[in-house]
């Protein structure tokens, strides 16, 4: 018997849905309004008879692990994962070892791992409220308690003392310091024990189902000269690149709404649902990755990108449009005011509706960045910029798209559609034929004189030659000269010399 089957078996349909969708007897069926589309009538149905569900309205339909895979935006295998992790199934290893992607999963270990870390992250939120300095902290920070306990953050004291007294509270509950020690909560040196997670601010990172699995601690005291930040290492139930802290509070504001915020920091993403922007969630102090923009490609249409308003925030943004054309999801920037956080502007007043309702693509952001004092550089700085924005269009796959980003640009560095749509393409040529080894033809209009030459590097020598003589008395570029370039670049001398009505 395969995993797929025996999950079938093993675990009624009417059970599974019944969690999601609220669903009453009518016959031999059982019937609900549908989670997969906006209706008001309930034709969404249940036969548990044959372990399917249907759709009158929207037709999708299927067994339970496709009921999980649809409603969670899972993959079959992630959604049999899903199953036997969120239902607690004991599955035979001789059905696991047939499930390739499956293979080495310990239940027994995996059970014993989330007890542990949640067992510690209730310890960590007691103390928390006993200590005078740290609970003092996230008051300062304007935490509330109602958002405090809904993250369960936590502290966790330095000293030998209380690496004791968690010890002795986790014994009462069964679980020894070799749980503690080979999980990563304590770490031992000689002849005593120690947390790598002593005298930081602790934020619970959950998985999607809602049970931690890693931690995140952040400094508070004045004087500690450590990391900022320090996160649980990596292990079988946790991958920082495939984790977003927040996920399991934000998911249902997220199919509800079809939006979501990313955030960089824990006390950002916290502070925004405070605020009411529930779906809202944080990268792990890393970069976003792709399989980030997956995840929650999954769970929404629409990713606003809510980055630190420094150079460092908008430089992770500008990486960004390097991720995001595979992905099917639409990236929003939002403007945050210079040197302000997510969490430091909402602290002061600030409208966060207002920034978020001015939010631009990313598209755009990047294009504006690039050609923002685009009139005043140098000939070689405008080319550059222009290839910069190259780079990123031609990852775009939709062509209709494409050609209104273009457009968009053109408006935004005055120059003709066309030239730059031409220049895009000469591009993508030239790109291709470096990759692929392949001799890249020059432009028709310049072949006399560059014959087999690469007409894009030849034409950029030709310009920086010109760009060193600009300012030099006298210099001019005769307009007979344009036709020996490409449209594109005819475009951007046109710009430059004046030629036709615009030379004064």
């Amino acid at each position: 018997m395969d995993l797929f089957t025996y999950l079938k078996n093993a675990l009624p349909i009417l059970d599974v849905v019944q969690d999601f969708v609220q669903v009453r007897p009518a016959g031999n069926y059982w019937k609900g309004p549908c989670p997969f589309h906006n209706e008001t009538d309930a034709s969404f149905t249940v036969s548990p008879d044959r372990q399917i569900f249907y759709c009158f309205g929207c037709h999708a339909s299927g067994d339970v692990i496709a009921f999980i895979a649809k409603r969670e935006k899972l993959s079959q295998i992630e959604s049999a994962k899903f199953i036997i992790d969120r239902y607690n199934l004991a599955v035979p290893q001789e059905v696991l070892k047939g499930a390739q992607s499956l293979q080495g999963f310990d239940a027994d270990e995996r059970n014993r791992y989330y007890l542990v870390y949640e067992k510690f992250a209730q310890w960590c939120n007691h103390t928390l409220k006993k200590n005078a300095a740290a609970y003092e902290y996230v008051k300062k920070r304007d935490l509330t308690d109602l958002v405090i306990d809904q993250f369960v953050i936590g502290y966790f004291p330095g000293g030998l003392q209380p690496v004791q007294q968690l010890v002795n509270a986790m014994a009462n509950q069964g679980i020894m310091v070799k749980d503690l020690v080979g999980f990563g909560l304590l770490a031992e040196k000689k002849n005593y024990f120690y947390s790598p997670f002593e005298e930081r601010i602790l934020f619970p990172i959950k998985d999607q189902i809602g049970r931690v699995c890693a931690f995140g601690g952040r400094i508070f005291k004045q004087g500690d000269e450590r990391a900022k930040y320090y996160n649980s290492k990596e292990s079988d139930w946790f991958i920082k690149g495939k984790t977003l802290y927040g996920l399991d509070v934000a998911k249902k504001a997220m199919h509800d709404s079809g939006k979501a915020f990313l955030v960089e920091g824990y006390m950002d993403c916290v502070m925004m649902v405070q605020h009411g922007f529930v779906a809202t969630v944080a990268t792990l102090g890393t970069a976003c990755t792709q399989e980030h923009l997956k995840l929650l490609s999954r769970h929404a249409q629409t990713l606003y990108v809510l980055y630190d308003g420094d150079n460092a925030g908008q430089a992770a943004i500008l990486r960004m449009t390097e991720l995001c054309w595979e992905v099917e999801i639409d990236l929003m920037v939002v403007m945050l005011p210079f040197k302000e956080d997510p969490a430091s502007f909402l602290s002061k007043g600030g409208d966060m509706a207002a920034l978020i309702a001015k939010a631009q693509t990313i598209v755009n952001f990047f294009v504006s960045t690039y050609v923002k004092d685009f009139r005043l550089k140098p000939l070689a700085g405008k080319l550059a910029a222009i290839h910069k924005i190259f780079d990123v269009l031609q990852r775009i796959k939709d062509p209709l798209k494409r050609d209104l980003i273009v457009q968009q640009a053109a408006m935004d560095i005055d120059l003709p559609f066309q030239s730059l749509k031409e220049g895009l393409a000469h591009y993508v040529r030239t790109c291709a034929g470096r990759r692929y080894g392949e001799s890249v033809q020059a432009e028709p209009e310049a072949a006399s004189t560059i014959s087999d030459c690469d007409a894009s590097e030849l034409e950029q020598k030709i310009l920086y030659g010109i760009l060193t003589n600009l300012y030099e008395p006298q210099f001019f570029v005769e307009e007979e000269l344009l036709g020996y370039f490409s449209l594109f670049v005819q475009g951007i001398l046109s710009k430059v010399f004046c030629y036709g009505s615009d030379r004064g």
